[in-house]
């Protein structure tokens, strides 16, 4: 059986309705192509009359059919529309489609609205994006569905302009750059510049004579008859020409030394400064107070801006400024921490005052200095030349940290936790703690971490800190961390067993070296458990399945230790069982058997009852 019709490129199922069920089938689809399925599915790529052919085999005995099945094109929806887009609703937009073979059409119009037919009208109500959909059906009952996204719009004009707030001096000319989003042409528009002066342009452009600041305002219509406008305030900012000028006081000074400049700007007045002051610092004070961290000459700008028309004067040179400055660095020494070399990087000194802040001073260039206590001090140099003098400060840490620590306990069973911490240590002094805990595992922690040691032994353990200097410093004790307890393992006699047979399992527990094992507990996984204190291990299971067998080890020290061992044990009752679908049949055709039997890995064997014999799980056998 099979439909009469069916659509191109889509899947027709062929069913053979043979008597009685036959062993195999051989079809032939009429366009070059086949198939050995009992019952296959077919699609065709091309329309057109198709006559197919069944061969049903029964053994020895076969019988064939034919039967014709006309394939029809699938339609390909299309569509056109007349006035999709409008400015304001209401909107009426005619629908068009005309495909090949259609028998119905079904139009879904994006606002809840549905129509049939070739040529609909829908009236849209309200402003907004529509998606149209179309979907059309041949006699064949093909279908096919076109989407077409955003095909009617109405939608009111917008209009942005990019280039506000514009700024410039007097005279400014300006053309406004618009943006427009609007489904119909923009067709009249309306400027009003703000300073009395109009345009009808679409792009107009216009010099502003006066100094001011403007509002820009324009109005616009479409050609669908939809008017909007846009007002900006402070679209334009129109200032003029000022005659920017300055002083400073001193300009010959030291560094570090305070320069006050002045504001001496011509021509109206200022309502923004921007300074430069040729060492890379800035400021937007009209006078502001500098003070320069170099020495040399360094020239000086400053930007004026009136109404936003800007204008810049600039003096080379204009500052100089004297050494000295005070610098200096100091080496953190790890091997002696009381002991620092400072190393001085002034510029233009002749002569250097240290202040380590101990109450000890020097007047070395690059002194070094011992510290007798650790501690944080505070180290001042003051350089001077034959004109002037700098001061800098600078905080010394002096750190002599011994690492030192305590463990929670040190004697104790595998498994257990102990915590170790630091002892007589400032936690403010050290940005780092390395923990080797001698079994392999090394841990960045703090000053205080919880450890679990997983095998029995004797472990060494060390910390290792590091201060905030830099500088580390470690501690190991050995043989620090006695653990004992045992390590339990076990195997059965056998994999697998029969119900009720009784299955025994082998102790393969070792010691510690120290404590010798008193107790074995035992979990079966079938809700029993033992608990022995010599072998002979042994179970004998009740029910059928695979068991998941647990062993805990217990020693003399009462530390303990424990194995699972997941579907360790397979314990079988097997229950025969089969069918078959051919059970009348023709000699030499092929007898399908079904195994049906259950329980875990089974083997098979058949017997066939005419001398024959299988191992397969489900067999095909020729009588």
């Amino acid at each position: 059986t099979a439909p009469a019709t069916a659509c191109a490129g889509t899947g027709i199922t062929f069913t053979n309705t043979s008597q009685p069920n036959p062993a195999s089938a051989i079809w032939d689809f009429g366009d070059a192509t086949g198939s050995n399925a009992l019952n296959p599915v077919k699609a065709f790529t091309a329309p057109g009359i198709y006559t197919v052919k069944l061969i049903s085999n029964f053994g020895v005995c076969k019988d064939s059919i034919t039967k014709s099945i006309q394939v029809l094109p699938q339609p390909a929806a299309a569509f056109t529309g007349t006035n999709t887009t409008a400015c304001k609703p209401p909107l009426t937009t005619s629908f068009s489609s005309n495909v090949a073979g259609a028998t119905s059409y079904q139009w879904f119009f994006g606002d809840g609205g549905t129509a049939s037919g070739a040529q609909p009208s829908h009236t849209y109500t309200t402003s907004g994006s529509y998606d149209v959909t179309l979907i059309v059906t041949n006699a064949a009952g093909c279908t096919d569905t076109l989407l077409k996204p955003g095909f009617v719009r109405i939608l009111p004009p917008a209009i942005s302009i990019a280039n506000t707030p514009a700024e410039g001096c007097v005279p400014l000319t300006y053309q406004p750059v618009v943006n427009i989003q609007s489904v119909d042409p923009i067709t009249s528009w309306s400027w009003d510049f703000g300073d009395g002066f109009t345009s009808t342009a679409a792009l107009p452009v216009h010099t502003y004579t006066n100094p001011g600041t403007y509002t820009l305002k324009v109005i616009f219509t479409t050609s669908g008859g939809c008017t909007d406008s846009l007002t900006i305030v402070n679209a334009v900012r129109v200032g003029i020409r000022l005659q920017p000028n300055f002083s400073a006081t001193p300009r010959d000074a030291c560094a570090f030394q305070p320069i006050r400049f002045s504001d001496l700007t011509l021509g109206g007045n200022a309502d923004s400064w921007f300074w430069q002051f040729g060492d890379g610092g800035t400021s937007i004070d009209q006078n502001p107070i500098y003070l320069y961290q170099d020495t040399g000459y360094f020239p000086i700008t400053l930007t004026v801006t009136n109404n936003g028309c800007r204008d810049s004067f600039r003096i080379d040179r204009y500052i100089h400024i004297k050494p000295p400055i005070a610098r200096f660095i100091d080496s953190s020494g790890c091997s002696d921490p009381f002991t620092r070399k400072f190393i001085d990087q002034s510029i233009g000194a002749t002569s250097w005052y240290w202040e380590f802040g101990d109450g000890n001073t020097s007047t070395q260039r690059s002194p070094t200095h011992s510290y007798a206590a650790p501690g944080l001090y505070t180290v001042q140099l003051v350089v001077r030349n034959d004109t002037c003098e700098h001061l800098t400060l600078r905080q010394v840490y002096i750190i002599s940290e011994v690492p030192d620590f305590t463990a929670s306990d040190t004697v104790v069973c595998k498994g257990e936790v102990i915590n170790f911490q630091t002892r007589n240590v400032n936690t403010a002094n050290i940005s780092s703690y390395t923990w080797n805990f001698g079994d392999g595992i090394v841990q960045v922690a703090g000053n205080e971490v919880n450890h679990i040691y997983r095998r029995s032994g004797t472990f060494t353990v060390q910390l290792t800190m590091r201060d905030i200097n830099g500088c580390t410093s470690s501690l190991a004790k050995p043989l620090y961390i006695r653990v004992n307890g045992p390590t339990a393992n076990f195997n059965s006699s056998v994999p697998g067993a029969c119900l009720q047979q009784a299955v025994e399992f082998n102790d393969l527990s070792s010691t510690d070296g120290t404590h010798g094992i008193t107790s074995w507990i035992w979990h079966y996984g079938d809700g029993a458990t033992d608990t022995l204190t010599a072998p002979p291990f042994q179970h004998t299971y009740v029910n059928p399945g695979r068991y998941t067998v647990k062993l805990i080890a217990i020693d003399d020290a009462g530390c303990t230790d424990s194995i699972s061992k997941g579907n360790s044990i397979v314990i079988s009752k097997p229950q025969a069982n089969f069918s078959s679908p051919d059970t009348v049949t023709c000699v030499d055709k092929p007898v399908r058997f079904s195994n049906l039997s259950s329980g875990p890995s089974l083997t098979y064997r058949w017997e066939f009852g005419d001398a024959q014999q299988s191992v397969a799980g489900n067999p095909v056998h020729n009588y």
